[in-house]
C-alpha cells in the first residue's frame, strides 16, 4: 500500500508540475496580458499614431497644435502656426504638408520618417509617429485616410490615431494589441517613439483567429504579419526629401485562402498559440475594387515580456 501511494503521490507531482509549465518553455513566472482585437465596421482600421512633445518644460499649447487628416495629405500645425520641422515634398521654406501623392511620399515609410525627422531640441517642438496596422512598403499614391475631425488628439498621451479609409483601401486589416485603435504604441516612452517598436520586449501568442468578410469586388487570402521595426528619429530630411532611417523586417505567420472570389471565411483555433517574439502582429484581408459590405475580424491570444 505504501508503495502505491508513493507511486500515485509521485504521479501526481509530476502532473502538476507539467500542468504549470506555460507555453514556449517560459518556466518562470509571467505576467501575461490577454488580448481580444476585434473589428466589425469600416473606417475604424489604425495606419498611423502620431503625438506631439512640446519643448522640455513648455506648456503643451493643446488647442492651437493639430494635425489635419485629408484623403492624401497631412498638415502639422504648432502654436496656430504651419510647422517648419519637415514637409514633403520639400519646395523651399518648410510648412508641415505631407502630401502622399507626390513620389517622396507615397510609401507608409516615407511618411513616418519624415514626421520623425525633426531634432527634439526644435524650437517649436516635435511630432513622433508609429506605424499600426500597416506596413512601411504600403503605397498611399493609391490609398487614402479618413478625413479626422478630431484633429488636436495629437497633444494627448495616447496620440492622434490616423485611420484607413476602406473605400479606397479595399483591404481589410486587424492589429493586435491591447488596444485595437493603436493607443499603446509608444509603450512608456514618454519622449520619443521606441526605437524598436512598441513591441520589441514583447511576446506576442495568438490562439485564435476569425474573418468573416464579404465584398462585391475580389476577395484574396487573409494573411497574418510579424513585423519587426526600427524606427528612426531626429535625422532630418535632405532637399530630395529623404528622411529615412526607419527599417522593417515582415514576416508571414499564417496565410488563410479565400472561401470565393468575393467572400473570406475562416476561424482557426491554435491550442499552443503562433509566436511573435518582438514582432508587431497584424492581419490583412486582400480585396480590390469594392467596399467590404461584411466586416468581421478577430485575433485572440496573449502577450507578455520576453525573459
Amino acid at each position: 500500500m505504501r508503495k502505491i501511494l508513493a507511486v500515485l503521490a509521485l504521479a501526481l507531482g509530476l502532473a502538476a508540475s507539467v500542468s504549470a509549465q506555460p507555453a514556449f518553455g517560459v518556466s518562470t513566472p509571467i505576467k501575461v496580458k490577454p488580448v481580444s482585437a476585434n473589428n466589425q465596421a469600416a473606417d475604424v482600421v489604425p495606419a498611423l499614431v502620431i503625438r506631439y512633445f512640446a519643448p522640455a518644460g513648455v506648456a503643451t499649447p493643446t488647442s492651437t497644435t493639430t494635425v489635419a487628416t485629408a484623403a492624401t495629405s497631412l498638415t502639422f500645425v504648432v502654436n496656430g502656426a504651419a510647422y517648419t520641422g519637415f514637409e514633403l515634398p520639400v519646395s523651399g521654406a518648410l510648412g508641415g504638408v505631407i502630401t502622399m501623392s507626390d513620389a517622396s511620399a507615397d510609401t507608409l515609410g516615407e511618411v513616418v520618417d519624415a514626421i520623425n525627422s525633426t531634432p527634439t531640441t526644435f524650437a517649436t517642438g516635435y511630432f513622433r509617429a508609429v506605424i499600426a496596422a500597416g506596413l512601411r512598403s504600403d503605397v498611399l499614391s493609391t490609398l487614402a485616410f479618413v478625413a479626422d475631425a478630431a484633429d488636436s488628439d495629437v497633444n494627448s498621451p495616447i496620440g492622434e490615431v490616423i485611420y484607413w479609409d476602406s473605400s479606397i483601401l479595399d483591404d481589410d486589416n486587424l492589429l493586435f494589441a491591447q488596444y485595437g485603435d493603436g493607443r499603446d504604441l509608444f509603450g512608456p516612452n514618454a519622449r520619443n517613439v521606441p526605437a524598436k517598436g512598441a513591441f520589441a520586449d514583447t511576446n506576442s501568442v495568438i490562439q485564435y483567429q476569425r474573418a468573416v468578410i464579404t465584398n462585391a469586388g475580389t476577395v484574396g487570402d487573409t494573411t497574418v504579419y510579424a513585423v519587426s521595426e526600427v524606427y528612426g528619429s531626429g535625422g532630418g530630411c535632405n532637399a530630395a526629401g529623404d528622411c529615412g532611417s526607419g527599417s522593417e523586417t515582415v514576416r508571414v505567420i499564417a496565410v488563410f485562402p479565400a472561401a470565393t472570389a468575393t467572400e473570406q471565411t475562416s476561424s482557426v483555433a491554435f491550442p499552443q498559440g503562433m509566436l511573435a517574439s518582438g514582432e508587431k502582429v497584424f492581419q490583412r484581408v486582400d480585396s480590390s475594387g469594392a467596399d467590404t459590405s461584411v466586416w468581421s475580424l478577430q485575433l485572440s491570444g496573449y502577450t507578455y515580456a520576453k525573459q
